[in-house]
């Protein structure tokens, strides 16, 4: 019983304990576990070119920390250091948005619904993605700018807001799902809430043109040229732009814990219950008239939109539960809290327990899906593709031909799984950049006696090397699907 009452009393003492307790829990294993996907290879091979190719993107402080960091592990071996990084960024991400709902009725009970928003899919790619390792710190700039604007530290706050441009845009805009949710929980007037609208609108747009001319004078500087991803949507394509956002990215943040692309029957049965109980929470207690109504459900409205804007501004049309955070956030921690008030309001003498079920249930998905993802996803993909190159290799030693290594490509396409952008993948050596770096990276850390042995275009000397792709794809196609959460 003492040894109970001493924790209870920690927990008091320290509020956000239990909210770093479940993100340590979630997120561990996956930072402290050995792994890489996809980007990371060239990352690790070709350190400076992807930091550039970054500079292209108009992404320059995240490209500058990618050299710094993976030369680090380049040089010591620790190749755990990018993704301790993105934890540390995403554990201070965690604390600085508890800070601002610090005044709130039922703190703690926010805290542990904020950290519960942190175990989303989105975040989970952020943490467990060695190239994604300044994401968070992105998010995190961003947030910190907004608040500083907010208190009057205009030229703080447009320096972090542009800094968070230049390393990542679609966490940039993250801080506007942090004030939907705030909006919600202090149930802001609709004044309060246009004037915090209009504040994030100069500031972002301030902010944005100064990243921008940072970001073209430096490409311009070091005589690159700016990739596809930097142009933006024209006016013909715009009408077909609108259709395609809120048809799948917007609607997929009414599907926050999932990484499934939902349906029509979903989108009317899921969905459309969740933005109901959402909108519900938007107006209790806080509006009188019909119209003081529609105008708050447009001022939220606006700020679900811009949390993800990027996505309705660049020319792609891509999918990717990483570029879209501040809206599954927000709807989520929404979503939880109105569960949470209605509990109180209507079950008002069971409400603790029934909360509690809740909660715990709740937090058991979520512990559990992240560590599935990771395990199921990330982990598994690097061990099968290393596991086949490791006995390549080893079979080839085996019979003297390691004189030079020649990969035959697949002409079977790899097995997808239902499920959305790079989740949808069996195997990240079905990106073209991927199988020689990884080769590579193998050699360097596995077989440092090879390692500079050259990787040739086509095979006729009996000492060479075969990389069959091929027999790859089938070893893929034969294996069992690991489910995702």
């Amino acid at each position: 019983m003492n040894h109970l009452s001493g924790k209870l009393k920690l927990i008091l003492k320290y509020p956000l304990l239990p909210g770093y307790t479940l993100l340590v829990a979630s997120y561990l294993q996956g930072v402290l576990t050995t792994s890489f996907y996809s980007d990371d290879f060239p990352a690790l091979i070709e350190t400076k070119a992807t930091s550039l190719s970054l500079v292209s993107d108009t992404r320059p402080i995240w490209g500058g920390g990618l050299f710094l960091f993976f030369s680090i592990t380049k040089l010591t071996g620790l190749y755990i250091i990018p993704k301790i990084v993105g934890f540390l960024g995403l554990i201070l991400l965690y604390k600085y948005t508890c800070n601002m709902f610090r005044e709130s009725d039922s703190r703690r009970v926010h805290y542990l619904i904020i950290a519960i928003g942190f175990l989303l899919p989105s975040f989970g790619i952020w943490s467990h993605w060695s190239t994604a390792l300044f994401h968070s710190w992105g998010a995190l700039f961003g947030l910190l700018a907004f608040e500083k604007f907010k208190n009057g530290s205009q030229t703080i706050a447009v320096i972090a807001m542009t800094i968070s441009c230049l390393i990542y845009p679609p966490a940039t805009v993250f801080f506007f799902g942090v004030v939907f949710y705030r909006g919600i929980v202090f149930r802001q007037t609709n004044s309060e809430l246009r004037s915090e609208f209009l504040s994030a609108i100069k500031l972002l747009v301030l902010a944005g043109t100064i990243s921008v001319i940072i970001a073209f004078s430096l490409i311009k500087t070091l005589g690159l040229s700016p990739t596809s991803r930097v142009s933006i949507v024209n006016l013909d394509e715009f009408p077909g732009k609108l259709i395609w956002f809120f048809s799948h990215p917007f609607a997929l943040g009414f599907f926050p814990m999932s990484v499934h692309s939902p349906s029509l029957s979903q989108l009317l049965f899921i969905g459309l219950p969740v933005l109901l109980v959402v909108l519900f929470v938007i107006a209790k207690e806080v509006v009188s008239s019909a119209s003081q109504l529609a105008f708050r459900a447009i001022l939220f409205f606006m700020l679900a939109i811009l949390s993800i804007c990027p996505l309705l501004i660049a020319s792609d049309n891509q999918i990717e539960l990483r570029l879209q955070p501040g809206l599954s956030w927000a709807i989520l921690c929404s979503s939880l809290y109105s569960v949470y008030h209605f509990i109180q309001l209507y079950f008002y003498t069971s409400y603790k327990l029934l909360n509690g079920v809740f909660v715990f249930t709740i937090l058991a998905i979520s512990l559990f899906g992240v560590n599935q993802r990771f395990q199921n996803f990330y982990h598994h993909q690097d061990q099968v593709s290393t596991d086949f190159i490791v006995e390549s290799i080893r079979t080839c030693e085996k019979n003297g031909k390691l004189d030079g290594v020649f990969i035959v490509q697949n002409t079977s396409l790899f097995p997808s799984m239902p499920y959305l952008g790079t989740f949808s993948m069996t195997s990240d050596m079905a990106s073209y950049w991927v199988p020689q770096n990884k080769i590579v990276f193998i050699l360097q850390k596995d077989f440092p006696r090879y390692s500079k042995i050259p990787f040739l275009m086509g095979s006729t000397d009996s000492s060479t090397c075969i990389i069959d792709l091929e027999k790859f794809v089938e070893i893929v196609s034969t294996s069992e699907r690991k489910s995702l959460l």
